[in-house]
């Protein structure tokens, strides 16, 4: 009569240790993750040279993220390819080297996981390289040096692509939603100091573009504007400025979270740069003013 209730009870002992292990497994990969992040962002503000940078997000995302293979690819001058740089931790077998991959227009199929990356301007995530979708390049090499799972982060900012960071791991299904919002704002911060670093310098970088639209803040872009008014011809009509706000901004925020606010006011960026003819022409103040 107590054999049966005995056995039930260490059951749920069994299975409350696994899920406690879970839990436990699960904020020390978060906890890593979040270190990462922070120690990349510290490398943004503080290194001003791009391959410097390069080099210690990928050491940064091995030795502090926990990820065993890290790859910078940057794009080509003319945007259809984007070549391996920089390479940390698992690499391919002995003879073998990392290939470039194509950025595809959509009209074709990827053939690459940072390829799709490139292409969709979107984190692009294979959870289990064992399974034939999403398309991954030297997938047979991959699993063969012992990686699981890939992820694929694209560096672009202001439309235009920089490169990418691939990411792997030896355990699959790596990335779940919590690591995902993290790997987007470590991208979103990296594209932009890169296309800045590539232009002007970190440190006018810093104080004159907004990190989250890349648009520029108050003071560049009214320098932009007084510079177009004293190139203007006599004839020329005068240009108009328009200034609005995201209504209820704050409202989103609270109701969604702060990241749902971030990814509305990036699409209004995005929607804006498209409709101009260069995103010189647009700015952001702040507080959900355009």
């Amino acid at each position: 009569a107590r054999l049966v209730p005995a056995v039930r009870r260490a059951l749920r002992e069994v299975e409350e240790r696994a899920r406690r292990r879970a839990a436990e497994r699960e904020i020390a990969r978060l906890t890593r993750r979040l270190k990462m992040q922070s120690g990349i962002n510290s490398a943004v503000i503080r290194i001003h040279d791009r391959d410097e940078l390069l080099r210690e997000a990928c050491r940064v995302a091995h030795e502090v993220g926990g990820y065993d293979h890290a790859a910078v690819f940057l794009v080509t001058p003319d945007g259809r390819r984007a070549q391996p740089w920089y390479v940390l931790g698992i690499v391919p077998p002995q003879g073998r080297t990392i290939p470039e991959v194509a950025i595809g227009d959509g009209m074709e199929p990827d053939t690459s996981l940072t390829g799709r990356a490139l292409r969709t301007g979107e984190i692009a995530l294979c959870a289990d390289l064992t399974r034939t979708e999403p398309p991954v390049l030297n997938r047979k090499e991959m699993l063969q040096v012992g990686l699981r799972s890939m992820v694929a982060l694209p560096l672009i900012a202001g439309g235009v692509r920089v490169g990418a960071l691939a990411l792997g791991s030896r355990e699959a299904h790596m990335v779940g939603d919590e690591e995902l919002r993290l790997l987007q704002d470590i991208a979103a911060n990296m594209a932009f100091a890169l296309r800045y670093l590539q232009q002007e310098g970190a440190a006018q970088y810093l104080t004159s573009f907004d990190p989250l639209t890349g648009l520029a803040k108050r003071a560049l872009f009214c320098q932009r504007l007084d510079q177009r008014l004293l190139k203007r011809a006599a004839l020329e009509s005068a240009p108009t400025v328009v200034a609005f706000d995201v209504m209820h901004l704050s409202k989103v925020n609270d109701s969604f979270g702060r990241h749902a606010g971030d990814l509305l006011l990036q699409s209004v960026a995005k929607r804006l740069k498209y409709h101009m003819a260069d995103d010189e022409r647009v700015g952001y103040l702040g507080g959900g003013t355009f």
